[in-house]
């Protein structure tokens, strides 16, 4: 069966989304993250690629891991400490605010 004719059926709107997230609200909440977790770390040096990159990864953290302690988004730090190590962030900074394991 497809999927648009059970939607149809079970009368759910096909075009609503499942997970919303835009990207302003990704940034302010990894920036959030930072700050409590006392990182000092500015986001903006990153390059387009590069925030790209992170928000993918964020998407992943989020389908990955439960929202307690900031999992989610340390996890997306976790996951993007060569980008962030090549802007100047070091591995002990890393170590103490984002590894949860």
């Amino acid at each position: 069966m497809e999927p648009q004719k059970i939607l149809q059926e079970k009368e759910i709107n096909h075009s609503e989304p499942v997970i919303y997230m835009d990207k302003e609200e990704a940034l302010e909440n990894l920036m959030e993250t930072l700050e409590e977790y006392e990182v000092d770390f500015d986001l903006s040096k990153l390059s387009k690629k590069e925030l790209e990159i992170l928000f993918s990864r964020y998407a992943g953290c989020i389908i990955d891991f439960h929202l307690e302690n900031y999992h989610q988004k340390r996890g997306t730090f976790w996951r993007t400490k060569d980008i962030l190590m090549k802007h100047g962030i070091t591995e002990d900074e890393i170590m103490r605010a984002f590894d949860f394991c």
